[in-house]
């Protein structure tokens, strides 16, 4: 089953947080803006994580 978007994301300079429901609760997604950017990377803390986890941390500092 999709997800179905239930609010207005939050927009800020660069970054735009949305809230989707999902089977298991809802789901916040946080969306770093990348000027010129021509793909995406999708990645996930899991259950229990959270967007400071150590290995995203790395990940978005060695992106452009």
């Amino acid at each position: 089953m999709a997800a179905k978007k239930t609010d207005t994301p939050e927009v800020r300079p660069e970054v735009t947080i949305e809230t989707v429901p999902t089977p298991a609760g809802d789901a916040r997604i946080t969306w770093h803006h990348a000027p010129g950017a021509h793909a995406l990377l999708a990645a996930s803390h899991g259950a229990g994580g959270g967007i400071e986890a150590r290995d995203l941390r790395a990940l978005a500092a060695a992106l452009p």
